[in-house]
């Protein structure tokens, strides 16, 4: 039998006495069902042959051979009783959308304090937008505190605006200043709007993901690019770049290759001038059930992990890319290898290339990092170096301040809004950092991790539109931030040692099928697995480390109760926030100003 099946989306209710039930979700039909028949069906979550099930099925139960023909059977059953369905069955029920794609309409750099890498990468991408005859509008937003600083972009933008040829805008702290008052004359609160786009009282932690809130605000109706500035826009593609849509669901959606130092990178990968844009308008606000039907006709779909979120809002027929993330080739601007420990499929490979491919993996940040073709992924990983936005649609707010806001905007989009999936895509970019930076592979609860783990935590009803999804959970956070001390402390431990452990659990079956696992890989992951367990072992360990570092333990609670508060409050009002910036907008009221008025008021 070459027709494949999967296992029928449904909602389990375990009732004892070896019986559970499903809802089907497909038909919102119930089922009472015995225990060996939701083994099985858990095993047969991906679309595969008869016999590609029944092989993995005895493999993981350690099934004798004998055993085949009978598992065979009762896969067999499954389908007549609806519980398995055909491929070709979910493809028939996919109803095409015929949305229109919508070109990229601006490119924003977000900066601070580096004025001439800035530079180089806005004409880089200037060069690649007029090699590819694109138009767009170039949005800057400095993140700059020193008015000399902000002066000397200021003074860049106007000296080359004119030999770029496009349309160029400025956004700085005078600028935000400036909109922040225009939010408050429309009853935004003041306090929270200066929260959410200078990142205030940010206890000198950084206001990365302020900067990419006024860009959000800067490009609303917009699909646009947002690209930090030290991204060099030269492209390098998947060493074995596939022509197919994957769907890979919950896997991790990015292949890695490890190199020393950065000369390698440059060195050894072939680089060209690929229309970036274009890259980006192959997925970015397309329906995902539209690129499956195109993709098919093709035969071109590799169905690597098809989870239940990605089949039921294809169904539905509202599931979106809301977002597209290229790759990264050069330093990987990840905090840890630690992560790498989990790998799967080519990255593994490379990784048990040897001893020393190991060693340079864990220790030099030099990577090729990048999708094997056009990718949909519901995992929350979320990289902003080089990202695409569908701003047509509510996306979440960035949090404010500390590192890590692509994490916590990563998971708001992904937990919170049901049509809501990640495009990645086969191209790369060169992330031409600082040299010298190292990786923290001490395990540690960070401010990105404590609000992901609480938001991850709540269940928005089904049915709800992403603005209601947003208050929704806004409320969750208040409501979690006011509840007596002992009570937030209890909720917020279960809430992060849940979401914590999850990963541990996978470390831990990791290993149980690693069956070539080498000693260092072994001995890294049980080192992994006991740092997280011991920083575990302390009520508090919702704190996150940026606060422990700063603060005595009553204050860094005190602070943490706060956060928690403002989290929600920003989620709350952010839809607000996005209707009144919709109306400056219409009245031509932006974040950035037109490098054009900058030289007025200079002249």
């Amino acid at each position: 039998m070459n027709e494949r099946y999967r296992t029928v989306p449904g909602e389990w209710y375990s009732l004892g006495f070896d019986k559970n039930l499903i809802k089907l979700l497909t038909t919102g039909q119930t089922l009472p069902i015995p225990e060996a028949t939701r083994l099985c069906m858990n095993l047969c979550q991906n679309f595969q042959t008869m016999p590609e099930h029944v092989a993995y099925i005895c493999k993981a139960l350690q099934l004798p051979q004998q055993e085949w023909k009978r598992i065979a059977g009762y896969l067999k059953d499954l389908i007549r009783k609806g519980l398995l369905f055909a491929e070709d069955d979910f493809y028939a029920q996919i109803r095409p959308t015929h949305r229109k794609p919508r070109p990229i309409s601006s490119i924003a750099i977000v900066t601070a304090n580096r004025v001439e890498r800035c530079m180089k990468a806005l004409r880089g991408l200037a060069d690649n937008t007029l090699e590819h005859s694109r138009t767009v509008t170039f949005r800057l937003m400095d993140d700059s505190l020193s008015p000399e600083t902000q002066s000397r972009y200021r003074d860049e933008l106007m000296s080359c605006s004119s030999e770029l040829g496009f349309n160029v805008r400025y956004a700085g702290r005078k600028e935000k200043e400036a909109y922040v008052s225009q939010l408050a004359k429309l009853g935004i609160d003041p306090g929270t709007a200066r929260f959410a786009l200078l990142g205030e009282d940010n206890d000198g932690l950084g206001t990365f993901g302020a900067n990419r809130n006024c860009v959000l605000l800067d490009t609303l109706g917009e699909y646009a690019l947002n690209v930090d500035d030290d991204v060099v826009c030269t492209s390098t593609l998947h060493p074995h770049d596939s022509s197919q849509l994957r769907i890979c669901g919950h896997l991790f959606p990015r292949d890695v290759w490890f190199f020393r130092e950065r000369q390698e990178v440059l060195d050894q990968l072939p680089w060209s001038s690929l229309d970036i844009l274009r890259e980006h308008e192959q997925l970015l606000g397309a329906s995902v059930g539209d690129l499956l039907l195109k993709y098919r006709t093709d035969s071109t779909v590799a169905l690597d992990d098809t989870c239940n979120h990605i089949l039921m809002g294809v169904l539905r027929g509202d599931a979106t890319v809301s977002m597209t993330i290229g790759g990264v080739a050069g330093d990987s601007g990840g905090h840890s290898s630690l992560l790498l420990l989990n790998s799967l499929g080519t990255t593994k490979a490379n990784l048990l290339a040897s001893r020393s491919a190991y060693d340079t993996a864990m220790s030099s940040r030099e990577v090729l990092a990048v999708a094997k073709g056009y990718t949909i992924s519901h995992v929350p990983f979320c990289q902003t170096l080089n990202i695409g936005l569908d701003n047509c649609d509510v996306l979440p707010p960035f949090f404010p301040i500390a590192r890590g806001e692509d994490v916590t905007f990563g998971f708001t989009a992904t937990h919170c809004f049901s049509g809501c999936f990640v495009g990645h895509l086969p191209v790369a970019l060169l992330h031409d950092a600082e040299l010298g930076r190292t990786y923290d592979n001490i395990p540690k609860c960070r401010m990105s991790h404590l609000i992901a783990f609480l938001i991850s935590s709540y269940q928005v009803p089904s049915g709800k539109d992403r603005s209601e999804a947003l208050r929704l959970t806004g409320t969750f956070l208040q409501d979690l931030a006011m509840a007596s001390d002992k009570e937030f402390w209890d909720q917020t431990f279960h809430f992060a040692a849940t979401a914590q452990a999850s990963w541990m659990r996978s470390c831990s079956t990791l290993l149980s099928v690693f069956d070539d696992c080498p000693p260092h890989w072994r001995k890294d992951i049980q080192a992994c697995h006991s740092g997280w367990a011991a920083l575990m072992d302390d009520p508090f360990f919702g704190i996150p480390i940026e606060y422990r570092e700063r603060y005595p333990l009553h204050t860094a609670k005190i602070k943490t109760r706060d956060i928690v508060m403002k989290a929600g409050e920003l989620l709350c009002a952010w839809p607000e926030m996005l209707a009144a910036a919709q109306y400056l907008k219409s009245k031509s009221v932006d974040v950035s100003v037109e490098v054009k008025a900058l030289q007025a008021v200079a002249g």
